[in-house]
């Protein structure tokens, strides 16, 4: 499968990751949540892939590590958008981390981007819109809007060093530190929690532990492995507008497994998404990592 292929199939897993939360977001607060999906992936990536990780330190995987703290920060701070402001806003605003990457991989390396590109990424967040507004979205900048404007960036600078990490690390270890760094960070933000005596774990449902269970293992192992197995070759600008499948597979997962009612904008912000997708795909300037980058690196996969 070619590599942004297996960046859309890795994302379009990503979806479960709503109904997932969804289910544990009644007993289980952002923080927890984040913890213990971080929690439930780390064994399991350490004893899967235990022969194809080198446990070394070095700028790589440091770099890596930092890149899973901002997804921490990411998770944590959109589920928390979400109790502020409507989950449609929430979402949207999230959703507006593909613009950061491009225009930091624009003025930080000077990545040139075509006119095909730019449209296709505006055809992507059109949808993104769209769907937005399908769920209620209010055109206002509060407090929600403000956070979840913070959880944009803490995607797009996890999306931009995960990314860079992967040019050096091999897709196992270069997933297995970026949960490091994000287990990590969650363990430090439930230590306010810790104590104060408000952690009740021992009151989770059998439901949510299933729930937190794969968010560990089917989103942030399976989904993430098959996503790191293909950023290597694909540029952050066009990885992060591929991110954007997670969107679309949402709508068509709650549809089925969550009996939530499909729209006709679902299906028109749907077919904006994937069409800005296929343009970014295509676009000349949207290229594989250099050869000169992938020459000392093609024995390593």
């Amino acid at each position: 499968m070619p590599a942004i292929g297996r960046v859309l199939f890795g994302a379009s897993l990503l979806g479960f990751a709503a109904v997932f939360a969804r289910f544990a977001s009644a007993e289980a607060t952002p923080i927890e949540t984040s913890f213990f999906r971080m929690l439930f992936a780390l064994p399991v990536i350490s004893l899967v892939f235990f022969k194809n990780i080198q446990w070394k330190l070095n700028p790589a995987t440091i770099l890596a590590a930092v890149a899973g703290s901002f997804f921490a920060i990411d998770l944590i701070l959109w589920h928390y958008a979400m109790t502020l402001t409507t989950a449609a806003n929430a979402t949207f605003i999230i959703g507006l981390s593909p613009l950061w990457v491009a225009l930091i991989n624009r003025g930080l390396y000077g990545e040139p981007l075509s006119r095909q590109f730019i449209f296709g990424l505006f055809l992507s967040l059109f949808g993104a819109l769209l769907l937005a507004l399908k769920g209620n979205m209010v055109l206002q900048l509060a407090r929600g809007e403000l956070v979840a404007l913070g959880a944009s960036f803490a995607y797009a600078a996890y999306t931009l060093g995960f990314t860079r990490a992967r040019i050096e690390l091999k897709a196992q270890e270069a997933l297995l530190f970026a949960v490091v760094g994000a287990l990590t960070l969650s363990s430090l933000c439930l230590i306010p929690s810790l104590m104060s005596g408000t952690l009740q774990f021992e009151d989770y449902s059998t439901k949510t532990w299933l729930s937190l269970m794969g968010l560990g293992i089917v989103v942030q192992t399976l989904a993430w492995f098959i996503i790191s197995s293909g950023l290597r070759e694909v540029k952050s600008s066009e990885g992060s507008i591929a991110l954007l499948m997670q969107q679309v597979a949402t709508v068509f997962l709650g549809h089925f497994l969550l009996n939530e009612r499909m729209v006709p904008m679902d299906i028109l912000g749907s077919i904006f998404i994937l069409t800005g997708m296929v343009l970014c795909s295509l676009s000349k300037r949207s290229q594989r990592l250099s050869s000169t980058l992938q020459a000392p690196l093609r024995n390593k996969l």
